[in-house]
């Protein structure tokens, strides 16, 4: 096994396990957003007795498996979704590991600020991954979207081009940022509103919820004119019509499914670009 190989494993390792933890962060985001509580404060416990959790209690995902999904202290089930998300989110960190495995290789490599540049980019974009696993299961539980999770993707897109714009060998000119900058929002509103317009079109009635929910996804596929396709006039189009499917099918009871379906395309987007840039 070469050097090369082996610091790629234990990149995509690595960030797999980080995953795991940050779900469970994501698990308080998503009980404690809809009910207005702060996400800073606050000890967890069991949901039956009251119990507190002890620090053996709350390792992300083992401390589950180790229990046999049961409370330490009452023996009540511990809902296994908790272990889900946590997984989830740990599957989501390692497949952005394996798109983004040169990071750690042109750290070894790279005496410049190039590796500054992919490692921002990189962390930019599982904050997004994170708000979208977030908005999903808070959607699924209240059909509630909250802005200030909706527009993390978009603000880190946003930051995306300025990141790449300075990767660009020789630099690129202000009006050449702009132009991508242009670009960019072009690809979040066209995907918002073939969503919208999708939903609209085989519901009565379309919430600003929902158009909350369009704008989290909008962001986070906005990366993918950077990040899956080459070309972006073929990349807006070939994701706006297939979220917009995604929101037109999700109609009646599917409703409630809305976010995980659309959290579901980002990973089918990512795994088809792992496999074809193998």
């Amino acid at each position: 096994m070469s050097a090369e190989t082996l610091v790629r494993i234990i990149f995509v390792f690595y960030a797999a396990l980080f995953g795991i933890v940050i779900g469970s962060f994501l698990n308080v985001v998503i009980y404690r957003t809809p009910a207005g509580k702060t996400i800073a404060k606050g000890h967890s416990m069991c949901m039956s007795c009251g119990h507190t959790l002890a620090a053996k209690d709350l390792v992300p995902l083992f401390s589950w498996l180790f229990l046999k999904g049961k409370c330490r202290y009452c023996g009540a089930p511990i809902a296994s979704r908790y272990a889900k998300i946590e997984s989830l989110t740990g599957l989501v960190f390692l497949l952005t590991a394996l798109l983004h495995t040169d990071t750690a290789f042109v750290l070894l490599l790279d005496g410049t600020g190039v590796f500054v540049y992919m490692f921002i980019y990189y962390v930019l974009f599982i904050i997004a991954c994170t708000a979208v696993i977030s908005s999903m299961m808070i959607w699924y539980d209240t059909s509630k979207s909250f802005m200030r999770l909706s527009l993390i993707p978009v603000v880190t897109g946003f930051i995306a081009v300025f990141v790449l714009s300075l990767m660009s060998s020789g630099g690129l000119s202000f009006f050449e940022i702009s132009k991508r900058l242009m670009v960019w929002a072009g690809s979040v509103i066209v995907i918002t509103l073939v969503a919208t317009i999708a939903g609209m079109a085989v519901r009565k009635s379309f919430s600003m919820e929902e158009i909350g929910l369009d704008i989290l996804f909008a962001g986070i596929f906005s990366f993918s004119y950077y990040l899956w396709f080459a070309k972006w006039y073929i990349a807006v189009p070939v994701i706006a019509v297939s979220y917009g499917l995604v929101r037109a099918l999700s109609s009646g009871k599917a409703k409630r499914y809305s976010g995980i379906f659309g959290a579901a395309l980002v990973i089918i987007f990512m795994l088809i670009v792992y496999f074809i840039n193998k």
